[in-house]
């Protein structure tokens, strides 16, 4: 059958049912929509999260294997 789906006995366009097909697909689109907005706050947090561990962790790592005299020193560097 062609897209356009005709009554049997009239020969017609059966309009109803492309309205509840219509109406599905657009129930489906908004379900979509609100769960990939969903999965971007989670993206979002996540940046966070990496950014500000591994900018500050790595340093403060380099800098508690020197002894406390170079400690002082490149802390006055980095700020």
């Amino acid at each position: 059958m062609s897209l356009a789906q005709y009554d049997k006995f009239t020969g017609l366009r059966a309009t109803g049912l492309q309205k509840e097909k219509k109406k599905k697909k657009q129930k489906k689109k908004k379900k979509k929509k609100k769960k990939k907005k969903k999965k971007k706050k989670k993206k979002k947090k996540k940046k966070h999260q990496v950014v500000r561990d591994t900018s500050f962790s790595q340093q403060h790592i380099e800098l508690t294997r020197h002894t406390a005299g170079h400690r002082v020193s490149s802390y006055l560097s980095i700020f």
